[in-house]
């Protein structure tokens, strides 16, 4: 995935893995067989930061007001998965 692909606002959706908790207690037979969370997280596009140990993508993910701004969520690019562009393929 490069880094530098998308353009500011541009919408996308992030297809991403994201952790699975719970605090009560389990047993290891209760555990055994759960995983992580598939999300697909649409929203605009707004920019990258790329280091090898702090590397993530911040969207906004909620629809932008009349000034451009709106909530965001930062995803760390290990748990990126892929980046739909267009509503039918992936990147």
């Amino acid at each position: 995935m490069r880094v530098n692909k998308y353009k500011m606002k541009q919408p996308i959706t992030v297809h991403w893995v994201d952790i699975v908790d719970d605090p009560s207690w389990r047993t290891i037979k209760d555990m055994i067989d759960k995983t992580v969370c598939m999300v697909e997280q649409p929203g605009y596009f707004i920019t990258n930061k790329y280091s090898k140990e702090k590397g993530h993508m911040l969207i906004m993910a909620t629809a932008l007001n009349e000034d451009g701004d709106g909530g965001y969520v930062v995803i760390p690019w290990g748990c990126i998965r892929e980046v739909d562009t267009d509503g039918n393929s992936k990147d």
